[in-house]
This record gives C-alpha cells, structure tokens and sequence, in this order.
C-alpha cells in the first residue's frame, strides 16, 4: 500500500478502559460455551474459545493463543460470529498462588487451565499471563497479578503505561 497523503477514518474496537482494566469485545466461535471469569483464547480463526493449554504433560491438546479473563458468559451458539463477549485483556487481578513468597515479586505467572485459580508459577506446557505485582490485603498466597498475556515476556515488562 501506498503512504497516506490525506486524512483517514480509522475504525476502532470498542475498548473499555475500567478501574480493573482493559476490556475488548471478541466474536466468540462456534459451539463454544464461554464461562464468566474464565481464561479465554482465540483459536486459528480468531474467535473466542475457553484456554486450553498447548500441552498436558507431554501430549500436545491447544493451539490457542490466551487473551484474557472473560467478563460475561455466552452460551453455546449455533455459528461463530453470532455473539460478542467482553474480554479482560490486561488489568490486575487478585488470586491465591501456593508456595508464594515476597521474593517472587516481579516473577512471571503462566495458565494452565481455564481457571484463573489454576495460575501458576510454573512454565512448561503454559501460557504466559502476566507476573506477581504486589501481595494481596490478606497475605499468604494472595497474589495481586499483573495480568497481560499479550505481553509474551517473562518477568516485569517495563512500560510507559500503567493500570489505574
């Protein structure tokens, strides 16, 4: 394509900047049930599918890429692109993750299930998330994370942005 020499309209995405973070709406694949609270992925098509994990143990079972934390639940459509679901794609949220210690700040956090309860410190056959930002009010294991998958680094990325 040519260099813009004149003014353009730029269709946009409905983003939703909240107090938790940022919320984008994506069409969700067909006869897929999506769980309010759920890790979510976009499957080869680009829509909206429950996270599976690349693998479990050794066998190779998803190939979707992670997105975020869906906001809504959608029930089971008959064709994809029916239906739009509101996705959590970077915002901080508060989860209990065992064995955690104040030298795991910073340190990055991975999915291994569809359930954000199942976050894990642990790498292998996982998707990256985001990384422990701080402890949460109650202590112990109650970790405030950082969460922006689409950040596919390890460890705290250093941004000019911050999340209110």
């Amino acid at each position: 394509m040519a260099a813009i020499t004149t003014n353009k309209l730029v269709k946009t995405n409905q983003c939703i900047s909240t107090p938790d973070g940022v919320v984008l709406n994506y069409w969700v694949a067909a006869s897929t049930a999506i769980y309010k609270g759920s890790l979510v992925a976009l499957n080869a098509a680009g829509n909206l599918v429950s996270y599976i994990p690349a693998t479990v143990g050794t066998t190779a079972v998803g190939n979707h890429r992670l997105i975020g934390i869906a906001q809504s639940a959608v029930a089971s459509q008959s064709a994809a692109n029916l239906v739009m679901c509101p996705v959590l794609v970077r915002g901080r949220i508060t989860i209990a993750i065992g064995s955690t210690t104040i030298a795991d700040i910073g340190k990055p956090v991975f999915a291994s299930t569809n359930n954000p309860a199942d976050i894990t410190k642990t790498a292998a056959g996982n998707a990256y998330c985001g990384y422990i930002a701080a402890f949460g009010a109650t202590g112990g294991d109650d970790c405030v994370i950082e969460f922006d998958p689409q950040k596919h680094s390890g460890g705290m990325p250093m941004t000019l942005w911050s999340t209110p």
